[in-house]
């Protein structure tokens, strides 16, 4: 039964005009299949998801905050260029990392044994970075902050960007065993946000109060010790590598497509995430409240992601990618017109609206990448989409700081709204 449920979704896959729309197998097979192991397994990815975003959302809100302090002159004048150049190479460094560490997980099957070494590197990153914020070297010069900041940045960015892919990989494949479907992804990626939102509301208060800023990295570091500790305790002894079948990646169209959708989303939302701190930093507005728009915002994550098993089938992907394409681009053009005149509160509504924007369209992604994917392709699938993603990233960090440097924190918002309608009108046109 199984193996027919499991034809029928690759020929749909396939063959359907419209994939994106796809129903879930388990319309077909309803019955659970109950493995106490492999729902201790499932237990431990969802803690892993905590501890990796819990690491990660003390530094994302509050990047472009460090590095704008640490490349401030004694003037008061931010050195943008320097910090624009800084996260740019930290996101584009993570080009390269997701497909390695997608194909060496899907030929060697060592997923666990990849987590754990990325966490610690990830801790060596994070230790270099934070060098040049403490107290005895903020007045040191250029030079010697770049000569700690820049490897810093570079391990960290192309350390940590495969490890959310390699998770997602794991959880999808434990839930197969497990339900004969993945749509109870969203119930284990959800703790990732309960950990975002920790973490970073947690940060922004711990700054506001001790006044450095230097402390994110210590959270940071914390973080993915305890990471690579408890992925360490799924490694297994043997390893059987396998063939990978590429070709199949070269025939996928419909992937590919996706894949040019969410390179261009990822110009306009990753540039705008990044400077939100700034942004909100320019407005007078203290860490404590940026940390809380940050982790606060996260919250309708955990509705939005508990709440994939029903939407997933109801709705379909496409109508999830592009309900969430709208909700974000709304998001930034509130903080286009409205956001310079806005209080703390508005703030948080206004960013609170990236917390449903985003989980609709990466529930999207990860549920139809893994159904088109090759029983033996789907970690490169994950990591491939990871790529182009980062590759946005680092082209729209780079860009929003020239926009912010030439034009003002309030076109970077504006422009970077015109770019992810154009990643809608991308996927509705060309995604079929």
């Amino acid at each position: 039964m199984g193996r027919i449920i499991k034809s029928t979704v690759v020929y749909q896959c396939l063959f359907v005009k419209n994939p994106l729309q796809i129903k879930s197998p388990v319309a077909y097979n309803p019955v659970v299949l109950y493995n106490p192991t492999v729902k201790k397994q499932i237990a431990r990815i969802s803690l892993l998801q905590f501890i990796f975003f819990w690491s990660i959302g003390s530094l994302f809100p509050f990047y472009s905050l460090y590095y704008q302090k640490v490349f401030t002159s004694s003037g008061g004048i931010v050195n943008f260029s320097i910090l624009g150049t800084i996260l740019f190479l930290q996101s584009i460094v993570g080009i390269a990392s997701p497909p390695i560490a997608g194909l060496l997980a899907d030929k060697f099957k060592i997923h666990n044994r990849l987590i754990t070494f990325l966490g610690v590197s990830a801790v060596l990153g994070a230790i270099l970075s934070s060098v040049p914020g403490l107290p005895f070297l903020q007045n040191t010069t250029l030079s010697i902050k770049l000569l700690f900041i820049l490897p810093g940045a570079l391990i960290l960015g192309f350390f940590s960007k495969p490890i959310i892919p390699l998770l997602d990989t794991e959880a999808l494949r434990l839930l197969t065993v497990q339900y004969n479907n993945t749509y109870r992804y969203g119930q284990v990626r959800l703790f990732g946000s309960i950990g975002w939102i920790l973490s970073a509301s947690l940060a922004g208060f711990i700054i506001a109060k001790t006044g450095t800023i230097t402390s994110i990295y210590m959270s940071a570091i914390l973080g993915f010790t305890i990471l690579a500790i408890v992925g360490s305790r799924g490694i297994k002894q043997e390893i059987k590598p396998v063939k990978i079948p590429l070709k199949l990646l070269g025939k996928d169209k419909p992937v590919q497509l996706l894949f040019i959708y969410v390179f261009i989303l990822s110009i306009g939302m990753n540039g705008s995430f990044m400077f939100t701190g700034v942004f909100m930093n320019a407005l007078h507005v203290n860490t404590q409240v940026i940390g809380l728009a940050f982790g606060l915002a996260a919250i309708p994550e955990v509705f939005i992601l508990l709440s994939t098993k029903k939407l997933l089938p109801r709705f379909g992907y496409r109508t999830l990618i592009i309900a969430g394409v709208i909700i974000l681009s709304i998001k930034l053009f509130l903080f286009t017109i409205i956001g310079t005149k806005a209080g703390p509160v508005t703030f948080i509504l206004i960013q609170s609206l990236h917390g449903i924007a985003f989980p609709l369209q990466y529930a999207a992604w990860v549920y139809y990448l893994d159904s088109r994917a090759h029983t033996d392709l789907k970690a490169t699938y994950q990591n491939l989409n990871q790529l182009v993603f980062t590759l946005g990233a680092a082209m729209g960090t780079f860009l929003a700081s020239i926009i912010i440097g030439n034009l003002g924190v309030r076109w970077m918002m504006g422009l970077s709204g015109l770019t992810v309608v154009i990643s809608l009108f991308f996927f509705v046109i060309f995604v079929k």
